[in-house]
């Protein structure tokens, strides 16, 4: 996660979270995450109060924020609201497809590398880079 104030990005907060279950070789595929890699990282329970005080006060963004927002609300317990970057880039550029990657390109930078293209800080910074972009097109954000 980042933490940012107009166009400078205050701090940022990464870890891995263990499931406390496996994690199907489909979600590896996807996510790059392994098993092995998660040994010795907290549960979300572990970290939930930094979690919420690291993002008090300020307004939650997401590419697809109707996942994000879903799986932090079960989490957290509590209805959670997020901007969605990806309905912000819909209405303002007209692609073939809107994966994270795919948008980044279009605005000439891209992901690091396809192996961490699902890694929580690569995504946050894309994504914030894309906010950046889209707020010096003109849209106006109706932060939530």
């Amino acid at each position: 996660m980042l933490k940012f104030n107009s166009t400078i990005i205050e701090s940022i907060y990464h870890t891995l979270i263990n499931p406390g279950r496996h994690i199907p070789i489909d979600i590896t595929k996807l996510t790059g995450i392994t098993n092995e890699m998660i040994i010795g990282y907290p549960l979300f329970g572990g970290i939930k109060e930094e979690f919420i005080q690291f993002t008090q006060g300020y307004n939650l963004f997401a590419y697809n924020a109707p996942f994000e927002a879903k799986f932090l609300s079960s989490l957290l317990g509590k209805n959670i609201e997020a901007n969605d970057v990806l309905v912000a880039v819909k209405k303002n550029i007209k692609l073939d497809k809107y994966k994270l990657s795919d948008v980044a390109n279009h605005f000439g930078f891209k992901m690091r590398d396809i192996k961490i293209a699902h890694s929580s800080i690569e995504d946050a910074l894309v994504c914030y880079r894309i906010i950046l972009a889209l707020v010096n097109m003109g849209y106006q954000w109706g932060f939530i």
